[in-house]
Parts: structure tokens; sequence; C-alpha cells
């Protein structure tokens, strides 16, 4: 069985992601410790242990609850996947925002114009009827249609089955 401080070190590391060691030993300097990169060092590979209440602050430079520090590896890379999940999807509603205002001044723009000259309409019409079918092809690879999303009976399935 892993070590706590084994176990620790690895949540840090999956919690640090692309920040860099040094970044981490100076956020938690601003926070009144004596860390260096190589505390962090350290601390991933579970040769120093973390004390309960620079794990406390350590948390908090990482963005996560103190208690995730606990998780397991498999736990540690679920949970950064679904803040990274959480971000794209904030970046998602923001391009949806703006592209919708794109529509909207099309709209006004050729309502005001009407009739649009052939070489506008077609431009208008191919835009409007190929943004639907783009979202999906360029989605659907990653996360494939439906039926991919995990075997029968799994927990992903079942929220995409009844999501809301």
């Amino acid at each position: 069985m892993e070590s706590a401080d084994r176990l620790i070190g690895n949540a840090v590391t999956k919690f640090r992601g692309e920040r860099s060691q040094a970044d981490i030993a100076a956020q938690m300097r601003q926070r009144g410790w004596r860390w260096s990169q190589a505390t962090v060092w350290s601390v991933e590979k579970g040769e120093r242990p973390l004390r309960l209440a620079e794990a406390d602050d350590l948390a908090r430079v990482l963005g996560c609850l103190l208690a995730d520090l606990t998780r397991t590896e498999t736990q540690a890379r679920m949970l950064v996947a679904l803040a990274d999940l959480a971000r794209a999807r904030d970046e998602l509603e923001r391009a949806i925002d703006v592209h919708a205002g794109a529509l909207d001044e099309v709209a006004e723009a050729a309502d005001a114009e009407a009739p649009l000259d052939d070489d506008l309409d077609g431009a208008v019409r191919r835009m409007l009827d190929g943004t639907a079918h783009r979202v999906v092809e360029m989605h659907e690879p990653a996360v494939g249609p439906p039926q991919d999303f995990g075997p029968e009976g799994s927990y992903v399935r079942y929220l995409w089955k009844h999501r809301g």
C-alpha cells in the first residue's frame, strides 16, 4: 500500500499541472512558508511530510480542497479533468454568446439590405446551414456518439441518457 506522504505527493503533482514547482514554492512563500522548489519536489516525491497548516495553504494555491490532497492518483486525475472540462464549458459558453451576437448582426444587416444579391445570400445561407453541422462534427470525435459514453450501466452513460 502506498504511504500517505506518497499519496499526497502524487495528488500535488496532478493538481500542480503545468505550473512549475518554483511557482508553487513562490506562492507558498507569499503565504508565509519557507518553501523552495526543492520543498515542492520533496513533497511530490513523498520524501517530506506535509504539515496540516501547510496543506491547507497548499490546497488553496493548487485550487483544490484540502481533502483532495489525499485522493488516489486516479481520483486526482479525474478532478483535474473535471476542472478542465468546467473551464472549457465556460469558454464555450462565451464563444456561443459571441456567435449569437454575430448572427444577430448578420440578421440585422441582411434585413436592412434585403433583398440580398446572390453572392451575399449564398454566403449567409452557407454560414447558417454549416454552423450547426460543423459544431457537431468537431465535437463528436472527442466524445463520440452517445452509445460510446461508456458501457451499458456506466454512470456517464446514465447521465447522458437522463440529461435535462
